[in-house]
């Protein structure tokens, strides 16, 4: 198919709101735009996905998201491992939204939950997988990027990114599933009030930083000290829990 014959795919699809009809509908007469959003799909890879957030192919967004969660959660149920997942999410644009929709997305396929009540940093998601003994882990933001930019990065229950021959299955599933089709997923509500979403937060906090204290090569030396130290998430998911570790 090529980018023009897709983009009209899009334009036409009954999946999209009247808002995200109107973004696609706004750049009509603008070829490389149109071009650049449906020339070829995001690469899914170890590091999962990155990109511009809006409507489009090769864009970030609720659809994007979906898809590769479908994917994702076609292989969690094909290991023999524990069923579940964590999802965390940063402080951009429609991370929250992204991560509850992932949420949503794996309760549909049967998969426990364990979604952080707020943004929380990248190590702290790698520590939960292992301390919840979960199968997987999603966490969406898109690091360093400009903030136009988000992402959908996956680890593996040993709490790394996903292996090269794991990260290689979700991009082929993620060819065989239409992104603008019904993907299931179930209402949050009520997948919250089955136990397939559990929210998670302070209790993880507390063993996070436990953790993180026990690493100290000098324990206490910092307290005896006259030591003062300038720090800066720059708006970033450091803000909730370095502070803390300091």
């Amino acid at each position: 198919m090529t980018y023009k014959a897709e983009y009209e795919r899009w334009l036409n699809s009954p999946a999209l709101t009247q808002e995200q009809r109107a973004e696609l509908e706004a750049i009509k007469d603008n070829e490389t735009e149109i071009k650049e959003r449906f020339f070829a799909p995001l690469e899914f890879g170890t590091a999962g996905l990155r990109g511009i957030m809006g409507m489009g192919l090769r864009r970030m967004n609720i659809y994007i998201i979906r898809q590769a969660t479908r994917a994702l959660g076609e292989l969690i149920l094909k290991s023999g491992e524990e069923k579940s997942a964590v999802v965390c999410f940063d402080c951009r644009i429609n991370s929250a939204a992204y991560a509850k929709e992932a949420a949503c997305v794996l309760a549909a396929c049967g998969i426990r939950v364990y979604l952080f009540d707020e943004l929380r940093p990248t190590p702290e998601l790698s520590f939960a997988i292992r301390e919840l003994g979960a199968t997987s882990g999603i966490n969406i933001t898109a690091s360093h990027n400009p903030k136009e930019y988000n992402g959908y990065k996956v680890y593996w229950s040993d709490g790394a990114q996903l292996p090269p021959e794991h990260a290689a299955q979700v991009a082929a599933a993620m060819e065989a599933i239409d992104p603008l089709s019904n993907i299931p997923s179930l209402d949050y509500n009520e997948a919250v009030s089955k136990g397939l979403i559990e929210l998670i937060g302070s209790k993880i906090d507390e063993k996070f930083l436990e953790n993180v204290m026990a690493q100290s090569v000098r324990p206490g030396a910092a307290a005896k000290a006259d030591i003062k130290i300038v720090y800066t998430p720059f708006n970033g998911a450091g803000a909730k829990l370095v502070p803390e570790a300091l």
